[in-house]
């Protein structure tokens, strides 16, 4: 890790608690100076290792000659250097509802009731969102994970034998199908090697009163 670009890692992260990883033979980003690689290997452990504020806090302490910044300060700076602009969204304090579209107006929460703005009129719980289409593109303009967003192109399926969804049949299915809105200029679904096939995942919620069910 010492050896990585750490701002390629955290341009690329997909969430703020993801795993971060990249090959070890990447040179260091020249454009970041060693306190910006100092404080990024700190916040990367803290994030890796799960370090409560209060442990982050006693860095400073435990490393006196070493510049320490707060947690306040370092997430800022890492949020400059990643260059994304993470969208933050009021949602209830008991995460119910997320306060956007036809919700935004509200000043409480239609399940629960509970306000949504503290006493000083701040939103009293937040979702912070980073945006899809600026991850993706942060990922194809590095060399090396856009090489391993080829994963789709290059993966072989052996008959019988079922360990991706590129082995499903609604997959191939797609393959021999045309996109409808490519108008003039008919393509399959897939069929440049750069495309991306995006899944989606959701969590299951239970419709019934005894909840050992979900859907």
């Amino acid at each position: 890790m010492v050896n990585s670009s750490l701002l390629r890692l955290f341009r690329l992260q997909v969430r703020p608690c993801a795993t971060f990883s990249i090959p070890a033979n990447h040179d260091p980003d020249p454009t970041l100076d060693e306190a910006d690689l100092n404080l990024l290997r700190k916040y990367v452990l803290k994030i890796e290792e799960h370090i409560t504020e209060r442990t982050f806090a006693k860095f400073a302490r435990a490393f006196p000659n070493v510049q320490h910044d707060s947690l306040k300060i370092t997430k800022k700076h890492v949020r400059y250097l990643s260059g994304f602009n993470p969208i933050s969204y009021s949602c209830c304090v008991n995460s119910c509802i997320c306060f956007v579209g036809p919700h935004e107006a509200l000043t409480e929460c239609l399940k629960c009731q509970e306000k949504k703005l503290d006493d000083r009129g701040k939103p009293r719980k937040s979702f912070v969102y980073i945006p899809l289409i600026p991850r993706l593109q942060a990922m194809v303009a590095n060399r090396h994970h856009a090489g391993l967003m080829r994963y789709r192109a290059d993966f072989e399926p052996q008959p019988g034998i079922t360990t991706d969804i590129f082995d499903g049949s609604y997959y191939h299915s797609l393959l021999n199908t045309i996109v409808p809105a490519s108008g003039d200029h008919p393509f399959f679904y897939f069929s440049d090697e750069r495309d991306i096939a995006l899944g989606l995942s959701t969590d299951g919620f239970s419709p019934f009163k005894r909840r050992d069910k979900t859907c």
